[in-house]
């Protein structure tokens, strides 16, 4: 039998003499084989940066937000149109206008029962209902009466069906804000905008404030809270409050980066953010509606004496209210009063005429402070999933790794701290409506262990919502949908990856085989006359399978090596062109607090790149086995005849 050494001498006289076909196959097979190795370094490296990354944020978590179903326009019709209700609102104005007048009466005041317009009308199908807009608060008391003190969903219910998918929690948020015609507004420039209602050129938005709040426990908020809660304290005065990047940047005075701006120009900002909010704190000024109400006046009286400005017959009020110092956020005051004793007693007696019968008379006009106590990732437009579609591919991964869906969050445990809580009730209320039943101001988030479990109770439970505001299918109980990340799609992503390298590997695998036994089979082919000499001189089948054995080892050995350089070396300029653009991503996508964490694109699955390396030997012994056996078949002597 031939000895190891020898075979080895001889396979490597074989690997000199065809060096050419040697050097392409080992070419081509590694190339092949070092892009799965560099696919494998690249993507151990950066899902295993995402993992980092998630593991302090919300995209590691599995959030699914839960509503009621209100059953649509449908729904909100057969409430009001309830015949019982529209008789009862019917009588109430009847009663009501009945009271003002006699009570008008008795004071000497005028009273047009017009301004208490009826809290009911006949639509076009014939259908007398209840009308949302009513101003004489009939409609809302009847619901309240109705439905109060009912929540939107049976808590514990949701709860045990919860459990029955394997939930770890319900999460609960609180919705509060200003009451309906007041207002909450940030001086642009330092200065009021006194705005008219009845201008519709006019908008009455605010540049940082939506339509309400959310006290958000600990467990959602915490990830974004600053170092030190940003140096607030329970006894400073000032009201707790995380925002979004973009509004905290417009309180700051900053303006917004270009659409086109690249990730490190984004990080960069984040950074100067975070570092500016640590002593950040503004100030709001809340009006009530009765403040609003009197500036609206006021507005309307200049403009009437801006237009009777040449008109000698015309006479001016005898009170004359001026607005208020537009830095300062107090009530307007008195600028002229030249009413005699009856007038006056006309006045008192109509405000006490409408305090009677509920209106707000008393005027009330303050700063309340807030402290910026954290930076919520996203932005405002995307609070409710509305936003700035992506333009390429760094916006694209930006939009999946980016944690959306906030608001203006007041952490619940900070609050909690604050022993006199008076100064900030009157931005921090909530007032149902019931136009559609019962409903409260709570947002519900069921967190799960797994994106499967999740998935899952959104599929067998949650319902889609259609346009008109039902919920397809019908007998789905809940509205709901993942909240906050994409947590969920990001792990389908690595699964979905790592299906496609799996198929890939398989291709790349047979396309190997197909090069390698081309080349060995060429190898063989061409030995026939050698192989027939060795095997009249005494060497067996065994002997000459030996040779082409370690011809084939030694032929895979060097394609391994190669296989592990290229792989390497892709991997590595791929790090050093892409990693720091996408740490930067990563950073400012996720919101992290902690900046020192990095994705490296350059990361050894010690595992998977064993199996490649495996499968690439495999390689090398399928693609000799075919070509081997039907060489040693072979007659020799038939051989050297045709040679």
């Amino acid at each position: 039998m031939i000895k190891i050494t020898d075979a080895g001498l001889l396979a490597i006289s074989k690997l000199r003499a065809h060096f050419l076909r040697t050097v392409l196959t080992m070419l081509l097979a590694s190339v092949l084989f070092g892009a799965l190795i560099a696919a494998s370094l690249i993507m151990t490296g950066l899902f295993t940066g995402l993992q980092l990354f998630r593991e302090d944020g919300l995209n590691g978590r599995y959030l699914v937000q839960v509503a009621r179903v209100y059953g649509g326009e449908e729904a909100k019709d057969d409430i009001l149109k309830d015949p019982n209700l529209v008789a009862d609102a019917k009588y109430r104005h009847k009663q009501l206008v009945a009271e003002k007048t006699a009570e008008a009466k008795k004071l000497n005041i005028p009273y047009d029962s017009t301004d208490d317009r009826k809290p009911t009308k006949v639509g076009r199908n014939g259908y007398e209902r209840m009308i949302r807009t009513d101003t004489t608060g009939i409609v809302q008391a009847i619901l309240t009466e109705k439905f109060g003190g009912q929540s939107a969903l049976d808590d514990n219910k949701l709860q045990e069906v919860a459990k029955k998918y394997g939930a770890k929690t319900i999460l609960t948020e609180q919705r509060l804000g200003v009451a309906k015609n007041e207002s909450l507004e940030v001086f642009k420039d330092g200065k009021e905008e006194f705005k008219d209602s009845s201008d519709q050129t006019q908008n009455r938005t605010d540049q940082v404030f939506d339509s309400y709040f959310t006290m958000t426990p600990s467990e959602i908020a915490s990830p974004f809270m600053l170092p030190d809660q940003g140096g607030w304290r329970p006894n400073s005065g000032m009201l707790p409050i995380m925002l979004t990047q973009d509004k905290a940047e417009r309180l700051m005075g900053m303006s917004p980066l270009p659409s086109n701006a690249s990730a490190d120009d984004k990080l960069a900002r984040l950074k100067e953010v975070r570092h500016r909010a640590k002593d950040f704190s503004f100030q709001a000024c809340y009006r009530n509606s009765a403040s609003l109400e009197k500036i609206e006046s006021i507005l309307a009286t200049q403009r009437e004496m801006e237009v009777a400005k040449n008109d000698p017959k015309y006479k001016k009020p005898s009170l004359i209210y001026a607005l208020p110092d537009p830095t300062r956020c107090e009530n307007p005051t008195v600028q002229t009063d030249t009413r005699n004793k009856t007038e006056k007693k006309q006045t008192q007696d109509k405000e006490a005429f409408d305090k009677k019968f509920g209106k707000n008379t008393e005027m009330v006009s303050r700063f309340i402070k807030f402290k910026l106590v954290g930076i919520l990732p996203g932005d405002s437009k995307n609070s409710s999933g509305n936003g700035q579609q992506a333009r390429n591919i760094s916006d694209l991964l930006q939009s999946v790794l980016k944690t959306n869906g906030f608001g203006q969050m007041i952490p619940e445990a900070l609050y909690s701290q604050i022993q006199d809580k008076s100064a900030f009730a009157p931005i921090l209320t909530y007032t149902p409506q019931y136009f559609m039943g019962p409903e409260d101001n709570k947002n519900r988030y069921i967190e799960f262990a797994d994106s499967k479990s999740a998935q899952k109770f959104i599929d067998e439970q949650g319902c889609s919502i259609q346009p008109n505001g039902s919920c397809s299918p019908k007998d789905r109980p809940y509205a709901a949908d993942f909240a906050f990340s994409n947590s969920s799609a990001l792990d389908e992503l690595r699964q979905l990856t790592q299906r496609w390298f799996s198929y890939a590997m398989i291709g790349v695998t047979l396309v190997a085989v197909g090069f390698m036994l081309i080349a060995i089979g060429r190898v063989i082919s061409d030995g026939r006359r050698e192989t027939a000499i060795f095997r009249a001189i005494g060497f067996t089948r065994a002997d000459i399978g030996t040779i082409y054995v370690t011809y084939t080892i030694l032929l895979t050995l060097g394609v391994m090596i190669f296989a592990l350089a290229i792989g390497m070396l892709l991997a590595g300029i791929v790090d050093a062109a892409w990693a720091p653009s996408l740490t930067a991503q990563a950073q400012f996508g996720f919101g992290a607090l902690d900046l020192t964490k990095k994705i490296s694109l350059f990361e050894m699955n010690v595992g998977q790149i064993s199996g490649i390396l495996i499968i690439c030997a495999l390689a090398g012994i399928v693609s000799m086995a075919f070509p081997l056996m039907q060489g040693l078949r072979r007659n020799p002597i038939n051989d050297l005849k045709r040679e």
